[in-house]
């Protein structure tokens, strides 16, 4: 009986548009597998992070450029001046407050001069040593993240240095080696290797 109802060319209208349908789901599947494999390998080839050259700045001793960024030992009004010419709008002081109470007798005052030229100025004290913790990196690297043309100094650059290299890492995602690399140009120094007169190669340790 449903045989004399259904035409052939009605049997063979239905049995296409079942085809057509399977088909496009069969392409569906297809491109949601095709996805599920190319995503991820996109994904592992992201960019590498951006670096740039440690530029020394030669009119002043133990002052270097790393793109918005100035790495420093004690600056004088000179070095400001300069740095504010340079585009530099704040100023990131590492130093101890008793290392700037001596400085401030014997010298003069950084944050007073700082902020009549118009720079912000910010004092974040890292003792030598105690200092190096991840709750002052963390406070540190806050520091950096908006954007701003900054100086980053304490007395020597050394210390500036250290937390450069470790903000590096952390939040620009420069490999290790690559920032202790740049650290190197400026003031990163390892007395293992200058005693074992070899190159030291670090790398993270995975949990």
């Amino acid at each position: 009986m449903l045989r004399r109802l259904i035409s052939p060319d009605a049997g063979i209208a239905v049995r296409f548009s079942i085809f057509a349908q399977m088909n496009h789901m069969n392409k569906a599947a297809a491109f949601i597998l095709l996805f599920s494999i190319i995503i991820p390998i996109l994904q592992a080839q992201s960019p590498p992070p951006v670096t740039y050259k440690v530029v020394p700045v030669h009119s002043f001793e133990d002052l270097y450029r790393y793109h918005d960024f100035y790495i420093s030992a004690q600056p004088e009004v000179a070095r400001l001046t300069f740095l504010k010419d340079q585009g530099i709008r704040t100023i990131v002081n590492l130093r101890t407050e008793e290392e700037n109470e001596v400085f401030r007798e014997e010298e003069y005052d950084e944050k007073f001069v700082a902020e009549k030229l118009g720079f912000s100025y910010i004092e974040l004290p890292i003792e030598n040593g105690p200092g190096f913790t991840p709750e002052n990196q963390a406070e540190f690297n806050s520091l950096l993240d908006t954007g701003t043309p900054t100086l980053i100094h304490c007395s020597s650059g050394r210390r500036a240095t250290y937390l450069f290299i470790a903000y590096l890492v952390q939040e620009r995602g420069v490999p290790l080696q690559e920032a202790v690399e740049t650290g190197k140009q400026m003031k990163y120094r390892s007395p293992l290797e200058q005693l074992l007169d070899k190159e030291i190669i670090l790398e993270i340790a995975t949990e």
